[in-house]
């Protein structure tokens, strides 16, 4: 349960860098490093939770 929450919660986060870089004009180099920053660790949990139903 707790798991669920947290790939929520980092989908959220997500979103809301997505939503902030949309903001940012002229600064593709900055825009562009906030989204891979905000998007990585929602990839990394679901990545964790894939190995996990591999190894039960």
């Amino acid at each position: 349960m707790a798991e669920n929450k947290i790939a929520d919660m980092s989908t959220d986060f997500a979103i809301q860098i997505f939503k902030l870089t949309e903001n940012i004009k002229g600064h593709y180099s900055l825009s562009n490093q906030l989204e891979r920053s905000g998007s990585i660790r929602r990839m990394l949990i679901s990545s964790i939770n894939t190995a996990k139903e591999n190894v039960i």
